[in-house]
């Protein structure tokens, strides 16, 4: 039943999400694996529409970065690997 997550999900997520994880653990802060998992999609997710609009407001303007992070919110293929 379900997949076989070692081998369906991009290595790059389980080094970053064991790497919070450690993180986490190590500044005090006791969080689960579980946890950190469910929440690291979304924050990078914010990270990458913030550094989005960043690259656009330097490149074309204030109106281009609403713009560029406005459509990296709601791009469909982008929400779906996205949402916890």
């Amino acid at each position: 039943l379900g997949r076989h997550v070692g081998h369906t999900v991009y290595p790059g997520l389980m080094v970053v999400a064991a790497s919070a994880h450690w993180a986490l653990n190590a500044v005090g802060i006791a969080v689960s694996v579980r946890t950190v998992c469910i929440y690291l999609a979304p924050v990078l997710s914010a990270a990458t529409a913030c550094a989005c609009s960043f690259l656009a407001t330097e490149v074309a303007g204030e109106g281009a970065g609403l713009f560029a992070a406005l459509f990296m919110a709601v791009a469909p293929g982008y929400v779906s690997k996205s949402v916890a």
